[in-house]
């Protein structure tokens, strides 16, 4: 017997259709439509969202549906897809919220299992006790589709996930995000960069405080793949473990990654090994934060273990910092380790022994 997950963001979908024009969604054609999104999970939805709103708004046109006229009515018929697109999106937060009933417990067969594998919810607690992820999300409100796929990706593992933000980044966020993370305020950015940011020694401090191994992680990275990397990353405590990210185009699949040459994204470390790290303004997710956490280690003699098999997966989007702030954090680590950087250079992840 093996418990599987059925989603309801197809019928939220038809609750939301129902709000906004009025007319429910009785077609054959909306209905199948509606079962396909019962059997995904938010993050494959948010994945493909063009797609299923287009196949949705093509369907209902070509058989002018009434709940579609009533929609061109109110929008033009050129925006209708997007306009579903932003209902979906809607269902997807509706869904992750609680607002829905979703469990069925049925007997399948190892075929069966193969086709539905990644409906199955995570062994209850499977890092819980063993392993948080730490991470501050990006208050942007344009990166939190983003932010909720990759968070998502880590639920699905059964990664708990503390989230370092301020207070007021945290009332900005959706009902959706903040149901996924454990939220923790801090107001003690750094205000070093162009905007005030979350400094990695704040996110190990918070780290250490769980008293278990944790993974420091950008908020932009998805986690798919083989989760015994990840198990044995815990196995090795006395190492710290740097995973390597593979970068591709929000329109194309992670099959289609290609691994990142430079920047690192995701470290596992004990409390002990936080407590060595000294309280610099480095930020999350502004440059050579990433240089400095491995090059600290390596001066106190740890060992690295890698990460290069596709795992960590980063959607490629405009550079969010500037020439002047990697110049910056390239100055403090030279002030305080004596180590230079060369801007955009591979020379230093070669002198860390990187295996690709």
């Amino acid at each position: 017997m093996i418990r599987v997950v059925e989603s309801s963001i197809g019928t939220v979908l038809e609750q939301i259709i129902h709000e906004e024009t009025g007319i429910t969604t009785s077609c054959p054609e909306c209905k199948e439509d509606i079962a396909n999104l019962n059997r995904m999970c938010p993050c494959e939805v948010l994945d493909k969202i063009s797609k299923h709103a287009g196949r949705i708004t093509n369907r209902a046109m070509a058989r002018m549906q009434p709940w579609y006229l009533r929609l061109i009515a109110k929008h033009a018929s050129a925006i209708a897809v997007s306009v579903v697109s932003k209902w979906i999106t809607q269902a997807c937060e509706r869904h992750i919220s609680g607002e829905y009933e979703v469990t069925t417990i049925w007997q399948i067969d190892a075929e069966k299992l193969k086709a539905v594998r990644y409906k199955i919810i995570p062994t209850p607690g499977r890092y819980a006790g063993k392993l948080h992820a730490v991470t501050s999300l990006n208050p942007n409100p344009a990166r939190q589709a983003r932010q909720l796929k990759c968070l998502e990706s880590l639920w699905n593992i059964g990664i708990p996930v503390i989230a370092v933000n301020t207070s007021e980044e945290f009332a900005a966020m959706s009902v959706a995000i903040k149901a996924l993370v454990i939220q923790h305020v801090s107001e003690d950015v750094t205000t070093e960069y162009d905007r005030p940011t979350q400094k990695i020694y704040t996110l190990m401090q918070v780290g250490r405080a769980t008293g278990l191994p944790f993974m420091l992680i950008n908020s932009d990275i998805e986690v798919y793949g083989d989760h015994s990397l990840i198990d044995a990353a815990l196995d090795q405590p006395d190492k710290l473990t740097i995973g390597v990210r593979y970068n591709h185009v929000a329109t194309q699949d992670r099959e289609k990654a290609i691994v990142e040459q430079c920047g690192l994204d995701a470290f596992f470390m004990t409390p002990d090994m936080a407590d060595t790290v000294p309280d610099l303004s480095f930020a999350i997710g502004k440059p050579v934060w990433d240089y400095w956490i491995p090059h600290h280690f390596k001066q106190l003699g740890y060992s690295f273990r890698w990460i290069n098999t596709p795992l960590f997966f980063h959607e490629v989007h405009e550079v969010a910092w500037s020439q002047l702030e990697w110049d910056m954090g390239s100055e403090w680590l030279a002030d305080h380790y004596g180590q230079t950087l060369e801007y955009n250079s591979m020379a230093f992840r070669d002198s860390l022994e990187v295996l690709i």
